[in-house]
């Protein structure tokens, strides 16, 4: 299962963003950057600082903490 993370910070060109589903994949990090792909399958990010997300918690990462 791939790690989901949404934007925290929407700023520099990405403000169009902030409407859709905050749900995105991480396709490339180099240098404190990250590419990203929504999981609408259309969207792409190509570079946002990594520090601007957040990990999504999903059930199945809660169960394996229990």
């Amino acid at each position: 299962m791939e790690t989901l993370y949404k934007i925290r910070v929407f700023d520099d060109g990405n403000q169009k963003y902030q409407y859709l589903q905050n749900e995105w994949i991480i396709t490339a990090l180099i240098a404190g950057k990250a590419s990203l792909k929504n999981t609408n399958g259309v969207d792409v990010i190509s570079s946002i600082s990594y520090w601007k997300l957040d990990t999504i918690e999903t059930q199945h990462q809660s169960d394996q903490s229990d």
